[in-house]
């Protein structure tokens, strides 16, 4: 009995050995065929894989890696042949019809393959898997139609039908059909509102084509209007938030803020961020909006605050001459600046009313830049910023009100007091790190201003070093001007003192400056950049013949200086803006697309060509 047992263990054994034997065989000579297959020598790999598909026949991958050889030979009779006789042994394999139905798509024959991937539905048809397979396939030979319908056909017939909705919305989205990608998501969402946020991300796919949205928003709200479900209101919020339609967003906002009866943060949120994007009408209904429906609310102070800087930038919007935006400068205007009390007073209310250390130096802070920006009043904006500084009521503050005392300090030829505060920024650890880069760069050019030429080019060379520092290009153009001409030390600082003056908008003066150094002709780089200043103060002064003669000079000769494409993109829009002269202005703007396709303001001008052939008045 025992040696029976022991012949027995040995012969299944054996059998093991050669079992094993056999597999590493065969996939050794699986490993050669997809070697050959990459070597592109498909008939041997044909041969391979036929003889080892005899050796397995239940093997798919065997089959699929045949087929596709089949057909990189255009063997499709020997396709079709090989997967009917795989059908033949086991019908019921969706994976085989939808290579059956692909090897007919690929010979142009998708009446005979939509018939296979038919029937290959039919072999389950409430399988949820067998659907979505020959879909692939269809959507793999491009035929969209046949795999929305192939979908559809799975909606109908199995129990969840909602789980073909993303995969039929991104089909219908990929043969734009919008409406109906926007149909299917609502659906969705009506029996599985918890996909909001897959259903966003979706759409967000699809919504960057030009006729996406409108068809997408006219769906949800229909459906909206029909069942009345809150979760279409939160999609039409995103899809109005995605045209820019603030307004309309507000509304759904509002509507679901009454039907859920939440605590109001959420339109605070949006108030701010459409702020943000410069919809300052809607952010002042909304901040309104929280202020008379939550007049308890713990952040009505930040909404009133919110409001008043609604207002201020509507009333700075109208106030700010846009028609003058072209200009490098523009001499202080205080026309009109009466509309700004009622505003001063608003925050000065708010700022008594409500004892947070926020709100009063945030809106002491808008008082004194509309005392600097809008009235000019740089002694009265200079007190309320020092006052905010030594009371330190909101440290966040800080950094801009130092940079708000710097400006001052250089407006009043305080060039020390500014560089301590440009100084005390950067050593501030909040500061943003774009304006560490302005205090670096506004400390060198201090230094410029006050003929320390060493220490400027020190600090312009630490700043040049990162090209993407939004000032390297400015420390650039200043350190070469520095370096060329730093052995004419008299010149260079008669422009340096030139260039300080139109920094305080002390144009006329800075103009005469710069006119005698333009009359140089010994200044080689200095002549140019000094006309280019010129021009620059003149247009300021609004005196545009002088300014057009200097450009037109600057810009014409038979030797391109490193100021000419500069040259002509002000030119242009001197013409444009100043002159009315569209004919004038499109010629010197081709002018710079012709001769200098390297230039800056290559692009610039281009646009600059289409808004006047648009017939319209739009700066860039």
């Amino acid at each position: 009995m025992r040696n029976f047992l022991s012949i027995n263990i040995l012969l299944l054994i054996f059998a093991a050995n050669i079992c094993a034997q056999s597999d590493e065989i065969l996939n050794s000579k699986i490993t050669l065929a997809k070697r050959y297959e990459q070597a592109g020598e498909f008939e041997k790999a044909k041969q391979i894989y036929h003889s080892v598909l005899q050796e397995q026949p239940w093997n798919f991958e065997l089959v699929k890696s045949l087929n596709e050889i089949f057909l990189k030979l255009k063997e499709y009779d020997n396709s079709i042949i090989l997967l009917e006789d795989r059908l033949a042994l086991n019908p019921s394999v969706p994976n085989i019809y939808g290579l059956l139905g692909a090897t007919y798509s690929t010979m142009g024959n998708n009446e005979k393959a939509f018939q296979v991937w038919d029937k290959g539905v039919e072999t389950n048809k409430s399988s949820m898997v067998v659907y979505r397979v020959i879909a692939d396939y269809a959507i793999q030979k491009r035929a969209f139609e046949k795999a929305i319908d192939i979908l559809k056909k799975g909606q109908a017939n199995v129990n969840d039908p909602a789980i073909f909705s993303f995969d039929l919305g991104n089909l219908y989205s990929v043969t734009m059909e919008f409406k109906e990608a926007a149909e299917v998501y609502c659906a969705l969402l009506l029996t599985n509102p918890e996909n909001i946020g897959a259903v966003q991300s979706r759409m967000n796919r699809y919504l960057t084509h030009p006729n996406s949205l409108l068809p997408t928003i006219e769906t949800v709200e229909n459906f909206y209007n029909k069942y009345k479900s809150p979760v279409f209101l939160d999609l039409l919020n995103y899809l109005y938030s995605n045209q820019r339609n603030y307004s309309k967003a507000l509304d759904v906002i509002i509507q679901k803020e009454k039907i859920s009866g939440n605590s109001g943060t959420f339109i605070l949120n949006f108030a701010r961020s459409v702020f943000g994007d410069g919809d300052y009408e809607t952010s002042s209904k909304a901040f309104q909006f929280l202020i008379d429906n939550y007049p308890s609310a713990s952040f009505v102070p930040d909404a009133k605050l919110g409001l008043l800087r609604s207002e201020e930038e509507k009333l700075n919007l109208s106030h700010i001459d846009s028609a003058n935006s072209w200009k490098p400068f523009n001499s202080p205007d205080t026309t009109g600046s009466y509309k700004y009390f009622s505003l001063i007073n608003s925050y000065e209310d708010l700022a008594n009313t409500y004892f947070k250390e926020n709100i009063i130096a945030f809106a002491k802070l808008r008082i004194a830049i509309i005392k600097q920006t809008i009235f000019h009043n740089f002694d009265e904006a200079q007190k309320i910023y020092s006052q905010l500084f030594q009371s330190r009521l909101s440290v966040s503050l800080i950094p801009q009100i130092l940079e708000k005392l710097a400006e001052i300090s250089i407006k009043k030829n305080d060039l020390n007091a500014a560089e301590s505060y440009y100084n005390r920024m950067k050593q501030i650890p909040s500061t943003d790190i774009s304006k560490k880069s302005l205090s670096s760069f506004m400390s060198a050019k201090i230094n410029f201003w006050k003929g320390d030429f060493p220490s400027a080019v020190k600090g312009l060379a630490e700043i040049s070093k990162n090209l993407s520092d939004d000032y390297a290009n400015d420390a650039i153009e200043l350190s070469i001007i520095i370096n060329t001409l730093k052995r004419d030390s008299l010149n260079l600082v008669n422009y340096a003192n030139a260039d300080l003056l139109s920094e305080q908008n002390k144009f006329a003066e800075a103009a005469a400056e710069f006119k005698k150094l333009a009359d140089n002709k010994n200044l080689l780089l200095l002549n140019d950049i000094s006309k280019y200043k010129y021009a620059q103060m003149q247009i300021a002064l609004n005196n545009y013949n002088e300014a057009l003669q200097a450009l037109e000079e600057l810009s014409s000769g038979t030797i391109k200086n490193v100021y000419s494409d500069k040259a002509l993109y002000l030119l242009g829009n001197a013409y444009l803006y100043a002159l009315n002269n569209n004919e004038k202005a499109s010629s010197v703007f081709q002018n710079l697309l012709d001769a200098f396709p390297n230039s800056l303001y290559f692009d610039k001008s281009r646009q600059m060509l289409n808004v006047i052939n648009k017939g319209i008045k739009q700066t860039i």
